[in-house]
């Protein structure tokens, strides 16, 4: 059952870290955010290391591909991530993400041979109806007039659902290598590398905006710290990596949802409280399952 919490605290974490990004991208280069919070999260991670296991040896000549791989998919994602915040609302397109365990009904079976229970899958099918009542305009059919049609946020948010699909999984690989610790850790070093050259590229003022926003960028970096070791741990405990994300995703929708409308003035949330109704449906079967 701890992994249920694991799972559930992550997404609370990064709906706070939504939160504070939304903030801060009222002006600034989403590239430069991408970067800066990989880059804050390193402090923390070698903190994490010094206090726990320390960097492995890695034999495995597999796990630099998958690595590699997955270092280029997250760098897209992020960055669609970071965009979709900026233009669109935070209590409507945070919801999307929910959508990333159905894809893994797919994903995991062809990458890492996960298959899902009779609950598992009532989960996620309750989740997915949630997130379409999150996406429903009041007067309009469910299936018309929605944000994922007209709404770049939400366009790009189900994108990122797609993209994490895939990541989820080759972070389970990725972790029989090297362990919950200093995985997440290597990857942000991997992200902040990768990224570097883009920005000098884009010709984006790296030094303005550090001095700038020195102490919002390391909040960022500690709340992307701690929801990856939180992810990672439950990903190692769980019995299927799409129920760890679905967890997840549920904690961040109710968070944003709450978010949304206390800090940032959302309004016309009916069929968006609805749908986090069903989502926590979705997770009460994760839950139940795992009891049992």
């Amino acid at each position: 059952m701890e992994w249920i919490l694991l799972a559930f605290g992550s997404g609370v974490i990064t709906a706070v870290q939504g939160v504070v990004t939304k903030f801060r991208l009222k002006s600034g280069s989403v590239l430069l955010l991408t970067w800066a919070a990989s880059l804050f999260s390193l402090p923390f991670f070698a903190l994490d290391l010094v206090l726990t296991s320390g960097l492995p040896t890695v034999e495995a000549p597999e796990f630099y591909a998958v690595f590699a791989l997955n270092t280029a998919l997250l760098i897209l994602a992020n960055s669609l991530y970071f965009k979709a915040l900026q233009c669109g609302e935070l209590s409507r397109d945070l919801a999307l993400l929910s959508l990333t365990p159905v894809f893994m009904l797919l994903t995991s079976w062809l990458l890492i041979d996960q298959q899902t229970s009779l609950f598992g899958v009532l989960a996620i099918v309750a989740i997915v109806v949630g997130c379409l009542l999150v996406q429903r305009k009041a007067g309009l059919p469910l299936f018309r007039g929605g944000a994922l049609t007209k709404e770049k946020g939400s366009r790009l948010m189900l994108v990122v659902a797609l993209i994490y699909s895939v990541t989820s999984n080759l972070d389970k690989i990725c972790l029989t290598h090297v362990g919950v610790h200093a995985y997440p850790a290597l990857m942000n070093v991997s992200l902040a590398l990768c990224l570097t050259p883009m920005l000098k590229f884009k010709r984006v003022r790296i030094f303005n905006e550090l001095k700038r926003f020195w102490l919002p960028l390391l909040l960022i970096g500690f709340l992307q710290a701690t929801f990856s070791l939180l992810q990672m741990e439950a990903v190692e405990l769980s019995p299927h990596v799409g129920y760890v994300i679905a967890l997840k995703r549920g904690g961040l929708l109710v968070s944003g949802l709450v978010f949304g409308v206390l800090l940032f003035g959302e309004r016309h949330l009916g069929w968006r409280v609805l749908g986090a109704a069903g989502v926590m449906a979705g997770l009460a079967l994760l839950a139940f399952e795992a009891a049992n």
